[in-house]
Order: structure tokens, then C-alpha cells, then sequence
């Protein structure tokens, strides 16, 4: 079943507050507000799916030429988050800040792809990034990516001009070999000294022809 969940987001470039409501049976929707500038406040509503293990796959917003921060929820209803659809943001010349929550297990493919204006992503709980998820986000400088993360797929961080550093958890079980291509000059991959990580990322990185340092701490 197809739903629409509400949330109240700060819409100015500075940092905003978030506050969220859920929606407890169709069609009523309730909301709760606790930003603390309510003059600047913009509705966003997220389309969600519910997944056969009861948790749930973010499939769309509106009002994403409005916004410059999203902040995916946790829970909505009471349900996790879990995955989030293929091309979320793709192309998206608007959203500088996206928060990812600690319940959520996937990112598909082209979540990122093109995402012009990206300056800041903070993921959290993630085991899988797809196919050309974070690629071509020109003003992307860093990403972090959590402890439980266990696979990078196809080209899944590349072709980011700006993105100079990049940090990677011990528990990677695979890299895909089309990965870490078409960064700034002199990208540093952070990686923990003797993991699995590390020697997979040096065995990606021994293909490229560009300037790419592995640095082990």
C-alpha cells in the first residue's frame, strides 16, 4: 500500500529544524510542528511503500525544488525506513544537505546521480550502495560511510570533481572495480590499517590512472 507521510522542513540555506508527523490511518493526516521559525516552514511529503518484512522504501517527495535540506526519517508510523528508491534525488539542482537514518539498509541505484547541488550527505546504518549512487555531484567534498556498510557496487562513488576525501569502514566484504574514478586530483581514501577494506580498495585504486592515495589509519 502506497502512502504519504508529512513533514515540516526549514527552508533557507542555513541549517534548518525538522519536526515530523505521521499519518495514523487514510486518509486523516496529522502533523506536529517544533521547528523555531515558523515563518520560514515548507511542507514536504514522502510516498512510501511498506516491504514484505514490514519496514518501509522511501519512493519519492514533493516540494524538492524548494528545499535545501532533507532529513529521511527513522520511523514513519511506527515502521522503519529501510531502503531508498532508485533516482531518489537524481538530478536534483536544489537539496544542498541530505541525513540518512540509522535504520536504513539500502540505497539503490542513481539515488545521487546528479545531484548538483549536494554539498553534505550524512549516512547512517547503510549496508549497500548501488550502481551510480553518489556520481557526478560536482560540489560534494567528502563522504562517510558507517561501520555495517558491506558493499559498493558499480561506479557507486565516482565522477565527484570535488569530493577529495572519501572514508570507508572495516566491514566491506566487496568493491566493485568501477569505483573512485573522476574525483579531485589527489583523493585520499581513509580506510583502517590491515582491514579487508583496505586491500580491497588498494586492488580497485591499482587500475586507476589518476593521482589516489590509500591512507591506512
Amino acid at each position: 500500500m502506497k502512502k504519504r507521510f508529512i513533514c515540516l522542513l526549514l527552508a533557507v540555506c542555513a541549517v534548518s529544524t525538522t519536526a515530523c508527523g505521521k499519518i495514523t490511518a487514510e486518509p486523516t493526516i496529522n502533523t506536529s510542528t517544533d521547528t523555531k521559525d515558523s515563518t520560514n516552514n515548507q511542507k514536504i511529503t514522502f510516498d512510501y511503500y511498506e516491504l514484505d518484512d514490514g519496514t518501509l522504501e522511501i519512493q519519492g517527495y514533493d516540494n524538492e525544488d524548494k528545499i535545501k535540506k532533507v532529513e529521511i526519517p527513522d520511523t514513519i508510523d511506527g515502521k522503519k525506513v529501510s531502503v531508498l528508491n532508485l533516482g531518489l534525488f537524481r538530478s536534483n539542482e536544489g537539496v544542498e544537505e541530505v541525513i540518512l537514518p540509522e535504520s536504513l539498509k539500502i540505497i539503490e541505484d542513481q539515488t545521487f546521480y546528479g545531484a548538483t547541488a549536494l554539498r553534505k550527505l550524512e549516512i547512517n546504518g547503510v549496508e549497500t550502495v548501488g550502481d551510480y549512487c553518489i556520481y557526478s555531484c560536482p560540489k560534494l567534498k567528502e563522504v562517510r560511510l558507517p561501520e555495517g556498510l558491506k558493499e559498493l557496487e558499480e561506479s557507486a562513488i565516482e565522477n565527484c570533481e570535488s569530493l577529495t576525501d572519501i572514508y570507508l569502514p572495516s566491514t566491506l566484504e566487496t568493491i566493485d572495480e568501477y569505483n573512485f574514478d573522476l574525483c579531485a586530483d589527489g583523493l585520499k581514501i581513509h580506510v583502517p590499517k590491515g582491514s579487508n577494506t583496505a586491500k580491497l580498495v588498494n586492488d580497485v585504486v591499482a587500475n586507476l590512472e589518476y593521482n589516489v592515495q590509500v591512507v591506512e589509519e
